[in-house]
């Protein structure tokens, strides 16, 4: 279950009773792993939501919405993930929500954070900015443990990178999932339908560079 924090699945802060009751619910009703982040990546408004879900016996992990300014440093991301880490979480998530964030960059904090905080790092990227793709090679080459994908017919633009383009590149390297291609082209077919029969609804698929311009992502300010 993603868990943003003290907001919970909606888009206002709830007090801590209501927070860990939410938690301790769904942790009966069979979720067992639960993502948190704060739109604002303040790690106070995360620890009511994790130290519920340990309390629970489940599994928790911690996600950093990626962003660039002054005060977002590779120092910040890695001191974000060793908060995180003291909280009891299992693996730390690196999400680019806007499609903001190059290659180099993914390098860098994977590896920093892989480095000084040794926990599994997973990365999440959409396509709005075009180099998510790129982004997951670098990612993985870093030391990421998973990528997030979608099937092609859903894949691109707002949301992420092709599964089977993925799973091809790696095809011949240490890090194949050796996938099953015919499945995927099974499933994908089946939503390629689903998307055509829903096609009025569908959203522009373009890629664009304005988020390069003005490097914020929109998390911060739902959140606001």
């Amino acid at each position: 279950m993603l868990l943003r924090g003290q907001n919970l699945i909606g888009y206002k802060q709830y007090p801590d009773d209501v927070v860990e009751k939410f938690v301790e619910l769904a942790a009966k009703a069979g979720i067992d792993k639960f993502l948190v982040f704060d739109g604002l990546n303040d790690v106070r408004n995360t620890e009511t939501a994790i130290k519920a879900v340990v309390k629970n016996g489940k599994v928790a992990e911690a996600n950093i919405c990626y962003t660039i300014s002054p005060v977002h440093t590779l120092e910040k991301y890695v001191q974000m993930a060793k908060d995180y880490a003291a909280l009891g979480v299992k693996a730390i998530h690196i999400e680019d929500m806007a499609g903001m964030i190059n290659p180099k960059q993914v390098s860098d904090v994977i590896s920093a954070v892989r480095k000084e905080v040794g926990l599994p790092v997973h990365f999440h990227a959409h396509c709005i900015g075009g180099m998510a793709d790129i982004c997951y090679w670098e990612a993985i080459k870093a030391g990421a443990c998973t990528v997030d994908c979608d099937v092609s017919s859903l894949s691109l633009s707002p949301s992420h990178p092709p599964l089977e383009s993925i799973v091809t590149c790696l095809k011949g390297t240490g890090f194949d999932p050796h996938l099953d291609m015919d499945l995927l082209a099974q499933i994908n077919d089946y939503f390629k339908m689903i998307r055509e029969k829903y096609k009025e609804y569908a959203s522009n698929r373009g890629t664009g560079s304005i988020q390069y311009e003005h490097s914020r992502q929109r998390n911060k300010y739902i959140h606001l």
